[in-house]
């Protein structure tokens, strides 16, 4: 599915260069600035992957996955998003 990579690519790069920019990063401040970046295209990203499996259902051509769900992580992320 080309469509893919068209989404996935450009979110994956931008990831790549701001966690690397993260580390050079030196203020507290500029690190957790970052680090919401990176949640927010994290979050973007899984929003794609998600609109892509819509289209594998769509297709008939989905596979079923278990994942493990931990809802204290989930919360905790969703925390630590919206702390000041």
């Amino acid at each position: 599915m080309t469509i893919s990579h068209e989404f996935r690519t450009p979110l994956t790069t931008s990831l790549m260069f701001l966690e690397s920019l993260m580390v050079e990063t030196l203020s507290k401040s500029g690190k957790k600035l970052m680090k919401l970046i990176i949640m927010q295209i994290n979050l973007l990203l899984c929003l794609v992957n998600e609109i892509l499996d819509f289209k594998l259902i769509e297709d008939n051509k989905f596979v079923k996955k278990q994942e493990i769900f931990s809802p204290q992580s989930t919360f905790e992320f969703i925390t630590r998003m919206f702390s000041p």
